[in-house]
């Protein structure tokens, strides 16, 4: 815009009025040489560089969206079986603080999930059911990751409080374990499960916000 300004300035004022000082006439042609060198440049970047990258920018947050939609589909799904589970019904898409509390107390960590582990039939328990849904997600987050020039910082921010939860971190310790834990029920790991689906929440806000647009 200064550039602009003072080539204007140069071709329709200081055109017309004579030398202030010996040498002026050279030094105003320089400076408005310089000035439509940057003004050809910004144009130059504008229409090959900057209208590339928001093509670009676009493509890719069109995969983005998707792959962040399985990461919310995923949260929600773990929170919608353990209140089916539990025959609790929740107001909303994520179980709130009392519900999760009342689910919690009713679900034993090793009963029966609806997910399918084998062709015989046998059915995963939670913590294999966690483990199932912590792997996809973390599959659809290092996907993400796979784009990162082009990522949003907030965006990254908010795939790096999921993969780091401590849902996901005792989900995989827990899973593989031979030995079953004394628990009767899940209310040891209410707290772990109430910030992990919180979260998921968050991010599903920003995903709305920023990212739904390109989907």
């Amino acid at each position: 815009m200064l550039a602009l300004l003072t080539v204007c300035v140069i071709d329709f004022w200081l055109i017309n009025i004579p030398e202030l000082f010996n040498g002026g006439h050279v030094l105003g042609t320089i400076i408005e040489k310089l000035c439509l060198s940057y003004i050809s440049a910004f144009i130059f970047y504008f229409l090959v560089v900057h209208i590339k990258q928001q093509k670009d920018k676009k493509n890719i947050y069109n995969y983005v969206a998707i792959k962040s939609n399985l990461i919310i589909a995923y949260g929600q799904t773990i929170g919608r079986d353990l209140a089916k589970a539990a025959d609790v019904t929740m107001k909303n898409y994520y179980p709130n603080k009392n519900e999760l509390l009342e689910i919690c107390s009713k679900v034993n960590p090793y009963s029966e999930t609806p997910l399918l582990i084998n062709f015989t039939g046998q059915k995963a328990n939670w913590f294999e059911h966690f483990e199932n849904y912590r792997i996809r997600s973390m599959d659809a987050i290092q996907e993400i990751y796979a784009k990162m020039p082009f990522l949003d910082t907030q965006l990254v921010q908010h795939l790096s409080k999921i993969e780091n939860s401590q849902f996901f971190s005792l989900s995989k310790a827990i899973s593989p374990y031979p030995i079953q834990f004394k628990n009767d029920t899940l209310l040891n790991f209410f707290s772990t499960i109430f910030d992990y689906i919180n979260v998921v929440k968050n991010f599903e806000d920003y995903y709305n916000a920023k990212i739904k647009q390109y989907k």
